[in-house]
């Protein structure tokens, strides 16, 4: 169960230190999901205790690296982050059509932990020209990427529609690869 806490009588450094503490765990549960007791122990915490400050720095670093490796399109920064909202809209309207329950903000903090993957791939691409590297670096993030949005919309839908709910995300996921992709 939560605790009830109130961060108005709560010192600065216990609020900073209490969503640091937050978003770390929410980060080593997507970047340790093919680790059985580590997805199962941490996605409920994760789909219930959700935050926006990982998925701002994974956003913020996936379109700034997006707009280093730019050559003469500015609009990159905004692309990448019209995305992630569409995305967000697009992964709430269909988790509330198949039943379950999800507000816009918790879809979009999933969406922004589950890119994580996506962004160190699209940072470890700078290093090398050659597009097969690129490509099966960048795909197999969405694979990662996609298996993290499981475990995590999972707990928000039945059994039976987790894979209708995820598609979005497959796609989410698929379509910032491909930016990606043909940016750098």
């Amino acid at each position: 169960m939560r605790e009830a806490f109130n961060s108005l009588d709560e010192s600065i450094w216990f609020t900073f230190w209490r969503d640091f503490k937050r978003a770390a765990s929410n980060t080593k549960a997507v970047l340790f999901v093919f680790r059985e007791n580590t997805a199962q122990v941490s996605t409920p915490e994760v789909s219930v205790d959700w935050d926006l400050w990982g998925p701002l720095v994974s956003v913020l670093s996936f379109s700034i690296l997006l707009s280093m490796s730019a050559t003469g399109t500015p609009g990159v920064f905004s692309v990448v982050f019209s995305t992630v909202v569409l995305g967000s809209i697009m992964l709430t309207l269909n988790v509330l059509l198949l039943g379950g329950r999800v507000i816009f903000l918790q879809a979009l903090s999933w969406i922004g932990y589950c890119m994580l993957p996506t962004v160190v791939a699209a940072g470890a691409t700078l290093a090398s020209t050659n597009k097969a590297y690129r490509s099966c670096l960048l795909f197999s993030s969405v694979a990662w990427s996609s298996y993290a949005s499981v475990q995590f919309v999972s707990a928000s839908v039945s059994g039976k529609r987790k894979e209708l709910a995820t598609y979005p995300i497959i796609l989410l996921n698929v379509s910032v690869a491909v930016l990606s992709l043909v940016n750098i």
